[in-house]
C-alpha cells in the first residue's frame, strides 16, 4: 500500500479561477462576521448613550400636592410628558408646563447639563413676594424714587384727574 499522487500537468485558468473564488469566499466569509459585530457595537453604543449622556430634573414645589404633570418640549416642539418630580432629560434647553393637582400650568424655560441636577423650586403665586412694587410704605401705592422729583404721587389719583378737569374747564 503506498499513496499513488496524480502528477498531471494542470491547467493554468482553472488555478486561477479556484483562488479568485478562495479569495471571494473569505472575503464573504469576513463580511458575514463582521456586520453582526459591527451591529452589536451600534447598539451597545446607543444604549449607553441612552442611558448615560443625561442630566437631571428636580422640581421641587412649595406647597403640597396630590399630582403633578410636567410637559416638557425641547427646542425642536417634540413634547414629554412626567408624572413625577424627579426624571432624567438628555443635555440642552427645554420649556415645562408643570401643573399641581389639575391647576393651571407654571410654564418656565430651563437648561439641563450633562451629569448635573437642575433644580426648579416652584413658588406658589399667592405666597411670592411681587418685585414690580419698589416703594417702602405699607401700602405700595407709591412707585417715586428719590431721584424723580418730576413724578407726581400716585396715591392721590383723584386729585390729579381733577385737576386735569380744572385745566379743561379754564
Amino acid at each position: 500500500m503506498t499513496n499513488q499522487t496524480n502528477v498531471e500537468p494542470s491547467l493554468g485558468g482553472a488555478s486561477s479561477v479556484n483562488t479568485k473564488m478562495a479569495k471571494t469566499k473569505e472575503t464573504i466569509s469576513i463580511l458575514s462576521t463582521a456586520l453582526p459585530l459591527i451591529g452589536v457595537i451600534g447598539t451597545a453604543f446607543v444604549w449607553f448613550a441612552a442611558n448615560f449622556y443625561i442630566g437631571t430634573v428636580d422640581i421641587k414645589p412649595s406647597a403640597e400636592y396630590q399630582e403633578i404633570t410636567v410637559k416638557v418640549f425641547d427646542q425642536k416642539g417634540a413634547e414629554s410628558q412626567f408624572h413625577t418630580p424627579h426624571f432624567l432629560l438628555q443635555p440642552g434647553k427645554y420649556h415645562l408646563a408643570i401643573s399641581l393637582d389639575d391647576k393651571g400650568a407654571r410654564h418656565l424655560d430651563t437648561e439641563v447639563m450633562l451629569g448635573r441636577t437642575s433644580n426648579i423650586k416652584l413658588v406658589d403665586p399667592s405666597t411670592q413676594f411681587d418685585h414690580s412694587q419698589t416703594s417702602f410704605d405699607q401700602g405700595g401705592a407709591s412707585r417715586k424714587h428719590w431721584w424723580q422729583f418730576w413724578k407726581r404721587s400716585s396715591s392721590a389719583p383723584q386729585d390729579s384727574s381733577s385737576a386735569k378737569d380744572k385745566k379743561e374747564s379754564i
